[in-house]
């Protein structure tokens, strides 16, 4: 009986050997992201021979199932920690399933957020006569991929109630941003007691905007005009392959004129460019512009020049804080000392990095020098 439970364990301690004579490493967090950065695969081969290997790569989602299966071609497993050959995963056969998400896969080649398994499926036979006891190895990796931050609203803001029959749209991406996103707005009234999601659920849309390839939308020319006193609801949609990546919110904008006149100037936000020389645009009484922060909440440093008299600077500017993401403004020129009128100003913003973005305007709204 001794002899045999000794017989027993050499047994099982020549198996532990032999499987760990090749190992397979991967890290899901980093590579485990996209199709292609599967082939970042680390394998290492003990055995002092090399091996003819052939691997099998299998990745599957805890709610989708199985979403993948890559078959390789067989390789040279040299003796020591080897790569992946680029060339053997390109002329691997992917089979992508049959299902939506299996789909959107196939065509974006992204993995989306999820809780995911990858698997490792390792056969190998010596290229001479040697032999080896184990010639199957298998290694599985898991991971959650939560990469995504929340795509966000910008402007009009949530319950704005302006004026502006014919409102430019803003919102922040979702990110990181994937290759090929695109974008579908859509504006709806609010009857009376209905929510926001069954005005976009059940009204015929007023704008109904598809494959928007920027995150902000000048209101259409073709669309009607919206109406005093009514309530409307708008909604962003991303999109990649005809698949819906995610989707915003759901904000409410109304259209409500007061009899002050100390209201904002009809145009929409400018977004901020790299370039002094991007053009000009007339400004009256508001200056409205817009740019993306990729840094934390600060003060905002800029500087407005008198371009007419050789870049001189205007004093005693508002004081603005930013956020990270992006960010908009409204500045009541009459509130700035020095501005003449038909004079060309240059707004300069200069981030935390150094890097500065512009906007010309001309000021149109009188002169307000006190």
């Amino acid at each position: 009986m001794k002899n045999l439970r000794y017989i027993f364990f050499l047994i099982l301690l020549l198996s532990v050997k032999a499987e760990a004579q090749v190992m397979i490493s991967f890290n899901p967090a980093l590579d485990g992201t996209s199709v292609n950065r599967l082939g970042k695969v680390i394998m290492t081969n003990r055995y002092a021979f090399d091996l003819e290997a052939k691997l099998v790569i299998s990745v599957r989602e805890a709610k989708q199932g199985q979403l993948l299966k890559v078959t390789m071609p067989a390789f040279t497993l040299h003796t020591g920690t080897n790569v992946l050959p680029p060339d053997v995963f390109n002329r691997s056969a992917f089979s992508f399933s049959g299902s939506q998400a299996g789909y959107a896969l196939s065509q974006t080649r992204n993995f989306a957020d999820g809780d995911y398994e990858y698997c490792f499926e390792l056969n190998v036979k010596a290229i001479k006569a040697q032999t080896i006891p184990v010639d199957f190895f298998e290694n599985c990796f898991n991971t959650t991929l939560e990469r995504s931050t929340p795509m966000v609203l910008i402007n009009p803001y949530d319950k704005e109630a302006s004026c502006n029959t014919r409102p430019n749209f803003l919102w922040q991406p979702s990110m990181p941003v994937q290759p090929g996103i695109t974008y579908i707005l859509t504006l709806a009234e609010i009857k009376p007691q209905q929510s926001r999601a069954e005005a976009l659920a059940y009204n015929p849309p007023i704008i109904a905007q598809n494959n928007i390839r920027t995150t902000m939308l000048n209101y259409p020319a073709l669309a009607p005009a919206l109406e005093q006193g009514k309530k409307y609801a708008w909604q962003v949609l991303a999109t990649n392959a005809k698949m819906i990546v995610t989707r915003s919110d759901i904000w409410e904008y109304s259209v409500a004129c007061e009899t002050d006149t100390a209201k904002p100037d009809q145009d929409g936000y400018r977004e901020l460019k790299d370039s002094r020389d991007a053009g000009s645009y007339l400004a009256h009484r508001w200056l409205r512009f817009s740019f993306y922060n990729p840094y934390g909440p600060m003060a905002v440093n800029y500087t407005i020049s008198d371009l007419t008299l050789k870049d001189k600077e205007l004093k005693k500017l508002p004081v603005l804080k930013m956020q990270g993401g992006f960010n908009s403004y409204e500045l009541d020129l009459e509130d700035i000392r020095g501005l003449v009128y038909e004079h060309q100003y240059l707004l300069t913003v200069q981030l935390g990095n150094g890097k500065k973005m512009y906007l010309s305007f001309i000021y149109k709204g009188g002169n307000v020098e006190h």
